[in-house]
């Protein structure tokens, strides 16, 4: 796992390494997982857009997006779609299936 460090969010890190269809697996600095980002600095867009990381999916509920809104959503240079997760999920059974439960939950 290698994080990144931005300065408004604590939980920023590359999903690279998961296996996908055809015996591939996910390439480094394609999918970016975040806690909420809420506020966002100058210095933390800059690290965003030169690591060509500029398509925001956020998952969350309208009523949490409704009281924290994410900061990227109106920011040019940043594509930003919501779709929400519905349930509660569950555990992945391994690793190959961390990718199956989230497309599981989302509609």
């Amino acid at each position: 796992m290698r994080r990144l460090i931005l300065s408004k969010a604590m939980n920023t890190r590359d999903l690279v390494g998961y296996p996908i269809d055809g015996g591939n697996i996910t390439a480094y600095k394609r999918f970016i997982r975040s806690d909420l980002l809420y506020e966002v600095s100058g210095q933390d867009i800059n690290i965003l857009l030169n690591n060509k990381i500029n398509t925001v999916i956020d998952l969350r509920y309208d009523e949490e997006i409704a009281k924290k809104p994410c900061a990227l959503s109106n920011i040019n240079g940043f594509q930003y779609f919501h779709y929400k997760i519905y349930g509660d999920g569950r555990i992945p059974e391994s690793t190959e299936d961390v990718s199956v439960s989230y497309m599981e939950m989302v509609n």
